[in-house]
């Protein structure tokens, strides 16, 4: 019976030292549940970025209202770029006065973007520099190439990773375009 009382005397004393010890220890914030940005629906979060070439800065704000917006992740490591830069200058022409067509070029310095980017074709449309990978993180940016075609009242409606077919860039645009 002296082992019993004993017993329960000791689990008292560590349960209380437990409670004071998690009350003095700060409180964790909540486990972050990664949201899936871009969300489709959402509006599209503006950045500004500079155009290989001028240095000059561009905004995704600056198309709202006019065109739709199709932006485009790439780099030169990416062995889908090669294809789809080419293939952008395409969408862009058959597209002009309805998309704006952004090629964002992820962790490069501007003359290793640029002279990747006119070997592959890619001519007609802002080339813009993430040199530090800002608006990819912005994106919340997880495979390569990453697609975002987004309405003129700046809303995204979809989002693809992975290559697309100069028929498949073609689709989504006339479906970004017919919104309003």
């Amino acid at each position: 019976m002296i082992y019993a009382v004993a017993a329960l005397a000791v689990a008292w004393v560590v349960a209380e030292s437990y409670i004071r010890y998690v009350e003095r220890t700060p409180k964790l914030p909540p486990p972050v549940t990664e949201a899936r940005f871009p969300e489709v629906g959402s509006a599209a979060e503006d950045f500004s970025l500079p155009q290989a070439g001028s240095r000059q800065p561009m905004t995704l704000s600056q198309h709202r209202g006019k065109r739709a917006v199709y932006m485009y992740f790439w780099a030169s490591w990416s062995p889908f770029s090669k294809d789809e830069l080419r293939d952008l200058a395409l969408v862009q022409d058959d597209f002009a006065t309805s998309v704006a067509v952004l090629a964002i070029n992820r962790g490069e310095d501007s003359s290793s973007a640029e002279d990747s980017a006119l070997a592959r074709g890619a001519e007609g449309y802002p080339l813009l520099l993430d040199a530090v990978d800002d608006v990819w993180r912005q994106y919340r940016g997880t495979v390569m190439p990453l697609h975002i075609f987004i309405d003129r009242l700046g809303v995204i409606r979809e989002v693809r990773t992975g290559p697309l077919s100069l028929d498949e860039m073609r689709e989504r645009v006339k479906r970004i375009t017919v919104i309003e």
